[in-house]
């Protein structure tokens, strides 16, 4: 086997350099680095095969692949809560322990919670269709007829869901809704969960916000 010894290769004529031919394999040993300050470019029809128990490590960003999945979930039952709610007005709900609270983040795998402004932030490289849901928990006052709630899930400030109402029988102690929706997030994107409720005949007691990546 020869060797060749060199610091530098430079194409005779234009730009391009070929090494080797068809069926030819050109291999870097361990312990060895490739590296390259500006692009590697396989072109159609080529491919790059990495073999099974190797590992890419990105230190930068990655264009084109697939972003990681993820999911959280947060919620709150038992007791009645009162601050910041407004009542009969709109209302974002609280996440985790935040203005007392007393949540609970079940999970976060992208760590997208924010519980200071109550909502969850797409982080960066994990933009995607997500689905996002709301579950709520109310119960009626000491007796008093329940009435009229609303709720939605919004998106950068804005309604995203639609708003579900519903109008509870007056013999219901405790009454439970929600919903969900596919939503886009782009990376800063933000998701929060509101609710409007006469709090004069109602307790707001308990509530679910949760999403996945699905796409």
């Amino acid at each position: 086997m020869s060797e060749l010894k060199t610091n530098k290769v430079t194409p005779a004529t234009g730009t391009s350099i070929t090494l080797g031919d068809s069926g030819d394999t050109f291999t870097v040993p361990s312990g060895a680095t490739l590296s390259g300050a500006g692009a590697i470019t396989v072109p159609s029809g080529g491919s790059l095969t990495i073999d099974s128990g190797a590992t890419i490590t990105n230190n930068g960003t990655g264009v084109g692949f697939s972003s990681p999945s993820a999911a959280f979930k947060t919620y709150r039952y038992g007791g009645y809560f009162f601050t910041g709610i407004v009542d009969n007005g709109w209302c974002k709900i609280p996440i985790g322990t935040y203005n007392s609270w007393g949540g609970t983040i079940e999970y976060d795998t992208a760590s997208g919670f924010d519980q200071t402004n109550a909502r969850w932030t797409c982080p960066s490289g994990y933009a995607g269709y997500y689905i996002i849901g709301l579950g709520k928990l109310t119960s009626h006052n000491n007796g008093s007829n329940d009435t009229a709630q609303e709720w939605a899930i919004y998106k950068n400030g804005s309604v995203v869901t639609g708003f579900d109402r519903m109008y509870p029988d007056d013999t219901d102690s405790g009454v439970t809704g929600g919903q969900s929706g596919i939503i886009y997030l782009a990376e800063g994107d933000y998701v929060e969960w509101w609710m409007k409720i006469n709090f004069a005949a109602n307790r707001f007691t308990g509530a679910t916000q949760w999403g996945v990546k699905v796409g």
